[in-house]
């Protein structure tokens, strides 16, 4: 059995930021793309449950812009963590003011079929 590389803290930054990018532009299956199947997720949520949040989230908000803050990696087995703080402006159809979301983001990946996934995803929101 050919045993998964580790993944790099280039691999880890370019998969937070393609998160990131995926999000604002609303683009889900790219988003799902990212995530492991067999991903843990905040909540109890699984894969599909956290599509259907998305979904849902994509369809009522015309526009995301998500920025983040003090980015931080942590090597854990064969894979990394990241944590990081986030500002979220959501727009509501077509509202000009934004709702701001701020909150933690913690996020560890591995390398699965050749591929960084992201396997553990938890959202903690802190602000209004």
């Amino acid at each position: 059995i050919p045993q998964e590389r580790f993944l790099s803290q280039k691999e880890m930054r370019d998969l937070i930021y393609d998160f990131v990018d995926d999000y604002n532009r609303g683009k889900l299956e790219a988003l799902m793309q990212l995530i492991s199947d067999n991903a843990h997720m905040d909540n109890d949520m699984n894969k599909e449950s956290w599509r259907l949040y998305y979904t849902k989230l994509f369809h009522e908000t015309s526009k995301r812009e998500m920025f983040l803050r003090n980015l931080q990696f942590d090597v854990v087995s064969q894979g990394m963590k990241a944590k990081t703080h986030y500002e979220s402006k959501l727009f509501y159809g077509n509202n000009q003011t934004p709702k701001v979301v701020m909150g933690v983001l913690e996020i560890e990946a591995h390398v699965e079929n050749a591929q960084p996934k992201i396997t553990f995803f938890m959202n903690r929101t802190l602000g209004p």
